[in-house]
């Protein structure tokens, strides 16, 4: 009777600790891949800024921006914001 409850407590503990090793494997894989895709959004989102400054600076060098181009600046950057 002993060994059959000692038995039965094994097979559950060792059921536990399966399962919990794979819940953790699991929670692992998505850990990176959400860390992966933050990083992507991230490597995107600057390379949309990089862009659009690199448009500005041409055409403040393009301009040489006088007060006749200020007006035209600045709807570029609203442009460029939205």
């Amino acid at each position: 009777m002993v060994t059959a409850c000692l038995l039965v407590l094994g097979i559950n503990g060792w059921r536990s600790m399966s399962a919990r090793h794979h819940q953790l494997a699991e929670t692992k894989t998505s850990a990176s891949n959400l860390a992966h895709a933050v990083s992507q959004h991230a490597n995107d989102t600057l390379r949309v800024a990089d862009t659009a400054l690199i448009s500005i600076v041409e055409q403040v060098e393009a301009e040489r921006l006088g007060a006749s181009h200020r007006q035209s600046m600045h709807q570029l950057l609203m442009r460029l914001t939205r």
